[in-house]
């Protein structure tokens, strides 16, 4: 049960924390995306993409002897940019992070598979703010001791660090 409480205490946390971001940032969210919440319409991850995914290191060493890949993935199609249909893929255990999900956005998932960007959080924002043509996005990272927003802009082929701020979680 203590397990439960504290589940929901983080949830709480995470929900509290991404809810404040657009007021900080003076930015307004176009969709929100958290690992702990339902996926808004589930979409099917292609073969080419769930290789490319298996094969990057950091889902390489942690599913290793793992025998079906495909169950530890969840997309969801997102417009990035205003052209194809993207997904958004988020990493279940054991392919995420000890204290976050794994989200990976992949740009032209169907034709030419190209993962643009990566990161560990427990949010992800999409905001109506572009550069490059391709939205901004912003990860919140919430943990037992902070609460972590990074802002990632598009280079015209992957999405870089843009900014970075941290605060105490007061849980």
């Amino acid at each position: 049960m203590g397990k439960n409480i504290a589940r929901i205490v983080l949830a709480l946390t995470v929900l509290s924390a991404t809810g404040s971001v657009a007021q900080k940032s003076g930015t307004n969210v176009a969709s929100q995306i958290c690992a702990d919440q339902p996926l808004p319409k589930t979409a099917a991850i292609p073969v080419k993409v769930l290789e490319m995914l298996t094969n990057r290191p950091e889902v390489r060493d942690a599913i290793e002897g793992f025998d079906k890949p495909e169950t530890l993935f969840r997309a969801t199609e997102i417009d990035i940019s205003s052209g194809d249909a993207d997904l958004l893929i988020i990493g279940t255990a054991p392919a995420s992070g000890a204290d976050n999900n794994w989200f990976w956005i992949v740009r032209h998932p169907r034709a030419a598979p190209q993962i643009i960007l990566f990161a560990g959080a427990s949010c992800l924002d999409i905001l109506r703010s572009r550069t490059s043509g391709y939205h901004d996005v912003l990860i919140v990272l919430a943990t037992p001791g902070e609460i972590i927003r990074t802002v990632y802009k598009f280079d015209g082929g992957q999405y870089r660090e843009s900014s970075k701020s941290s605060e105490p979680n007061n849980l």
